[in-house]
């Protein structure tokens, strides 16, 4: 089944939508009567191998997205941007004649560029209309990495029988490559492993951050039970989140994510442990100031007695506001502080080990036995 060309560019109005199909002939021509000038099997291999050049690189960039970052708009785009790609790609392969009456490469390598067109139309489709990332649970970020991660492994079985394809036709006609056609396998690989390792620490820290964010919401809500149930959950998810950083091996021998992860349940630990309680303390102790207050303010005489203890409790109360504001802006500072770290060393771990496809990766026939 061929890619609906026309599905694909909805964002196209009707009239030019007419035009297409007039459009699809003369492209076909035009690549058909190119093809068949090639009678060389090594530069009909490449043309095959041309035609997915930028489809492969698109797709390796937007699969080296992080997973928790599939939702966003500039995301979405990016998928558009690629799903235009895969469509032309098709158009022009479909265009291509069959080598001299055999037309297995072509239709293998159309095969595969409709996999991977069904991969980003509906795989990716299942995670469209985004939310706020902070409203979404970790059993919704849980579920997000298990698409990216099984769409990686239908990309790789994708690349893998496109490339044994090439190695079949590649012998029967004796092309020689200077190193095997496989470039595109190996660098998804790569970034299947990768990707399922930033994810592993990744669904880590969304665990404590998502308790965090919950907390925050809690303590500008002044919901006392509720930010000690969080509290608790927070401080329970950074000592396991801590053990299994523990228990994780280095990727390639590198710690840095590692690292950035355990500076930020370390912080979460600690605020957990000291700094919450202190907060939740002010609430109650202010809730009971508010009701002395309004006793004290609807009696009309008091003794001396009476305004100097009330006095003494209005001095105290100011200075728990006083220590509330420190303690809490002490959480705030630090958390933003403590976050961007680890976005910024998310980003230089990714850009130091993330793979990218480029063309010379297909430029590997060098002649005709």
């Amino acid at each position: 089944m061929l890619i609906n060309f026309a599905d694909s560019l909805k964002h196209h109005n009707k009239k030019t939508m007419k035009h297409i199909p007039i459009l699809l002939i003369l492209i076909t021509c035009f690549n058909i009567s190119h093809a068949q000038k090639k009678g060389d099997a090594g530069e009909y291999l490449t043309a095959i191998a041309d035609e997915q050049v930028e489809m492969n690189a698109k797709y390796l960039q937007y699969m080296s997205t992080p997973a928790q970052e599939l939702k966003q708009r500039n995301v979405e785009i990016l998928r558009r941007e690629l799903l235009e790609t895969i469509t032309n790609t098709q158009i022009k392969t479909t265009g291509l004649a069959p080598y001299a009456g055999d037309n297995n490469l072509r239709q293998k390598s159309i095969d595969y560029i409709q996999k991977c067109y069904n991969i980003f139309i509906n795989d990716f489709g299942k995670i469209l209309n985004p939310k706020d990332t902070t409203e979404q649970s970790f059993n919704d970020m849980q579920a997000m990495v298990l698409v990216q991660e099984k769409a990686f492994e239908k990309l790789i079985q994708a690349s893998l029988a496109m490339t044994n394809a090439t190695l079949d036709f590649a012998k029967k006609y004796k092309v020689r490559f200077n190193s095997p056609p496989d470039s595109l396998t190996e660098k998804l690989t790569q970034a299947a492993r990768l990707n399922k390792y930033r994810n592993e620490v990744f669904l880590i820290f969304y665990k404590c951050n998502w308790e965090d964010i919950q907390i925050s919401k809690a303590i500008e809500a002044k919901k006392v039970n509720d930010i000690e149930q969080r509290r608790l959950a927070l401080l329970q998810y950074a000592v396991n989140g801590l053990k299994q950083l523990e228990r994780m091996k280095n990727y390639e021998g590198d710690p840095s994510l590692k690292h950035a992860c355990k500076e930020v349940l370390e912080f979460y630990m600690k605020i957990a442990q000291y700094d919450i309680p202190q907060l939740a303390e002010f609430y109650i102790a202010e809730e009971n100031f508010n009701k002395r207050k309004k006793d004290f303010e609807k009696t009309l005489k008091h003794t001396k007695e009476q305004v100097y203890s009330y006095n003494t409790e209005v001095k105290n109360h100011n200075a728990a506001v006083t220590r509330y504001h420190r303690v809490n802006n002490f959480i705030t500072n630090n958390r933003r502080l403590i976050l961007s770290n680890w976005n910024a060393r998310q980003k230089i771990f990714a850009d130091t080990h993330m793979p990218h496809y480029k063309e010379k990766d297909v430029k590997k026939v060098t002649s005709v036995r």
